[in-house]
């Protein structure tokens, strides 16, 4: 059987950049659905903290990427004081929105 070297050892590609503009889909629409989570229930809990903390930490894109760049500010500023403000919210929910133009 003929080993394919484009796949590592566990079937996973070897070159990161093989599902670059899927992973970037994928994080935009998770934090559409945790920021969505937030204003279900108007107020920023213990669980949507990590949740947000657990996004901007995740290193499957880079944050100098300027499709990033604006959300992850947004979202470290809603992190230092622990809530959202209403013009918090409408600028993520813009910031999403324009994203999802690439999606």
């Amino acid at each position: 059987m003929k080993q394919d070297n484009q796949l590592d050892d566990h079937g996973q590609p070897r070159n990161t950049a093989f599902n670059h503009k899927n992973n970037k889909t994928k994080a935009v629409l998770t934090l559409k659905g945790i920021i969505d989570g937030i204003l279900a229930d108007v107020a920023l809990n213990d669980i949507e903290v990590i949740y947000l903390k657990a996004w901007c930490c995740n290193d499957t894109f880079d944050f100098n990427d300027g499709d990033f760049i604006g959300i992850k500010e947004q979202i470290e500023d809603i992190l230092e004081d622990g809530m959202i403000t209403s013009s918090e919210q409408k600028d993520m929910q813009q910031m999403l929105s324009d994203n999802s133009t690439w999606l």
